[in-house]
């Protein structure tokens, strides 16, 4: 599923000009034998769109949002977990939605993961429950 994401999700939206990715990369990879050779270093990623905002290529609407940047993907592999790679992607989304005209920064996590949770929490995201009845 990782593999699919990265692919279809990651890829794919910024091969179409409508996403904006982020990488984070390893570097000396004799550290870490041949795990990270076939990407290039790349241990970590996050990509994330301009949305509900004209100078955005993504031209659907998302609700009554103002011009947001939504973070879709963040994957940072096993073996480089918890040593603060997811934390300093978000902080590059973070700086990017500075360049533009958005005026919030949104995403959606899955309610078990509480990686991810803890981690939007020290960025002092807000919370809120979109789940159906």
């Amino acid at each position: 599923e990782a593999n699919n994401r990265l692919k279809v999700d990651f890829a794919e939206g910024l091969m179409a000009r409508q996403d904006v990715g982020f990488v984070a990369k390893v570097d000396d990879l004799s550290l870490y034998g041949d795990r990270y050779r076939g990407s290039g270093g790349v241990v970590g990623c996050v990509d994330c769109q301009l949305r509900n905002c004209p100078e955005s290529r993504n031209k659907m609407t998302y609700g009554q949002l103002p011009p947001h940047v939504h973070i879709r993907n963040v994957d940072v592999d096993r073996g480089m977990q918890r040593r603060g790679i997811a934390r300093e992607l978000v902080k590059e989304v973070e700086e990017y939605a500075k360049t533009t005209p958005a005026q919030l920064i949104t995403l959606v996590v899955d309610n078990t993961n509480m990686a991810a949770i803890n981690l939007y929490k020290e960025f002092n995201y807000d919370m809120e429950d979109i789940s159906s009845p």
